[in-house]
């Protein structure tokens, strides 16, 4: 299991307010563990996406807590992570939109961490309620220091140093992901972010696919992306990325 699952067993963290990067669909933030960021998605969700996790509610009842590590043997009993989602979201009625890319966005980061590899750990997600039927997601995760696009842009770097020494292991768990019939389809240096000690991992794994399934829009970075993604999800393989 990812190391910063120990760290929040007893209580789940606390966002702080204090935004630490943000992109089109989410926010990250700084939480009350220094340890742990949590990504606050943008739009919410509706209530009844609760009921697809066995989780807990807090003493408060007013946020709903998953470990992900908790479906892992629904999710293996469907066929994978994908097929989970689509038996969920098909058996409820309800449209392939953004919740659906946010919640396998969590998952397949998670089922992509193959012997402790450097992909950045997710260990939770929550959602808390708005008092309305509705709740706000947050994914929680490992807390980076900071992009490469960031370290490239503001200090000097041994590129081939790097790479030999230290992007190797990015590669590795890329392919450990691939082992698992995942593709990321959006590697680029702005999803490869860095701990305190220079060490990448990946992470962002809001446009991934496992398998090669039609429900997978034409999402990526157009400045990144390989050739045949502009054909969609069934022309992507792992070479793409």
């Amino acid at each position: 299991m990812p190391e910063t699952q120990t760290l929040i067993q007893a209580e789940f963290p606390d966002i702080n307010g204090q935004a630490i990067g943000s992109g089109g669909l989410a926010t990250v933030y700084e939480t009350t563990n220094p340890l742990v960021a949590g990504k606050l998605f943008h739009e919410n969700v509706p209530g009844e996406y609760v009921k697809m996790f066995p989780g807990a509610w807090d003493e408060e009842g007013n946020n709903y807590r998953v470990f992900i590590e908790d479906i892992q043997r629904e999710i293996e009993d469907a066929g994978g992570v994908e097929q989970f989602f689509e038996r969920e979201f098909t058996d409820h009625g309800w449209g392939f939109d953004e919740n659906y890319r946010l919640f396998r966005e969590a998952f397949l980061q998670y089922a992509s961490l193959v012997d402790e590899s450097n992909i950045i750990p997710i260990f939770g997600l929550e959602f808390r309620s708005d008092g309305f039927g509705n709740y706000e997601a947050v994914i929680y995760m490992r807390r980076m220091k900071r992009s490469l696009i960031d370290r490239i842009g503001r200090d000097s770097i041994d590129v081939p140093d790097f790479i030999s020494n230290k992007l190797i292991n990015v590669a590795q768990a890329l392919d450990n992901a691939h082992s698992q019939g995942i593709l990321h389809r959006d590697v680029k240096t702005g999803n490869i972010m860095l701990d305190d000690k220079d060490e990448p991992f990946l992470g962002d794994f809001g446009f991934a696919l496992q398998g090669r399934n039609s429900n997978g829009s034409r999402f990526f970075t157009p400045t990144y992306m390989a050739p045949e993604q502009e054909g969609g999800s069934l022309s992507c393989v792992k070479e793409s990325d």
